[in-house]
Parts: C-alpha cells; sequence; structure tokens
C-alpha cells in the first residue's frame, strides 16, 4: 500500500531575566521607582498533521500562552506615615486553545472541514495594600486583599463545505 504522510511542529518562548524590560515596565507602572517589578512569560505551540487514507487528513493545534507581572512594594512598609500603601500587585492573564481538523476530499471539485475546537482565556489582578491609620492607634492598621478575575471558555464544532469550480 502507499505510505501516508504527515508532519508536526513544535514551537515555544519563555522569558529571562532581561533588564531592560524590567526597566521599562517598572517606568511605565511606578514611574517613582518604589517597586521591584518581575515580568514573566511562556508559550508553547504543537502543530500535527496526518493523512489517514487517500482523501482524509486529520489536523491537531494546541496553543497554551501566561503572561504575569508582579510588582513587590513590601520594602516600603515602614516609610509610610498615613494612608493606603499597595505592597503587591499581580497581573496574570493567558489563553489555551486546542483544535481538531478532518478534512475530506469527495472528489475533484468538493471537500469538507469538521473542525472542534476549545478557547480558554483569563485575566487576573490582586492587589494587596496596607492601610494605616494617622491616629497612632496600631489595632486600627489593616491589610486589604482584592482579587478581579475573569474566564472565558469556548468549545465550538463547526462543519464546511468547499465547491471548488474549474478554471
Amino acid at each position: 500500500g502507499k505510505k501516508k504522510k504527515g508532519a508536526f511542529w513544535i514551537g515555544g518562548r519563555q522569558s529571562h531575566e532581561v533588564p531592560y524590560v524590567r526597566n521599562i515596565l517598572q517606568a511605565a507602572f511606578f514611574p517613582n521607582g518604589q517597586s521591584e517589578v518581575n515580568p514573566k512569560y511562556y508559550d508553547i505551540n504543537i502543530k500535527i498533521n496526518k493523512q489517514t487514507g487517500l482523501n482524509n487528513r486529520i489536523y491537531l493545534s494546541y496553543y497554551q500562552g501566561r503572561d504575569e507581572i508582579k510588582a513587590d512594594n513590601s520594602d516600603e512598609i515602614e516609610e509610610q506615615e498615613e494612608g493606603g500603601e499597595v505592597l503587591e500587585s499581580n497581573l496574570s492573564y493567558g489563553n489555551t486553545i486546542f483544535s481538531l481538523r478532518w478534512n475530506h476530499i469527495y472528489g475533484k471539485h468538493l471537500f469538507s472541514n469538521l473542525t472542534l475546537n476549545s478557547s480558554t482565556f483569563f485575566n487576573q489582578f490582586s492587589e494587596l495594600t496596607y492601610n494605616k491609620n494617622g491616629n497612632g492607634i496600631e489595632d486600627d492598621s489593616s491589610f486589604v486583599y482584592s482579587d478581579i478575575r475573569s474566564d472565558n471558555r469556548q468549545l465550538p464544532l463547526k462543519m464546511d463545505f468547499d465547491w471548488v469550480r474549474n478554471k
């Protein structure tokens, strides 16, 4: 019989400690220089396709990525006399995408694709704040933690047919 053909591809990236990126983010988010900013990110991408018959091919794709920016200002708590001070803040977001597609050729002019996708996206912001009142009462101080998160998920299934005319 004939050999069935296929291919695969894998790629990715990951953050490393790059001083100029940290300096840019620190200048953008904390212009007074009062916080240490730590960015992190990674991505991975995988694609595979395989011919499963004379008129059939399967495609599989996967992507995952995460980004995070943390700021730490906890060393500044002693210098504050009154009011609120952000000690830590964290911004993170990412997505995961998976796709499975079956391509079938019916004849010279007609083919179809059946596709199942899965997509998940999230973003999150969290912050730890120290509140100190100026009345000298130590018990009147407090720590407040706030967290906001959004998740979006989709799982569509799609079938399409394509007709190609003669030229």
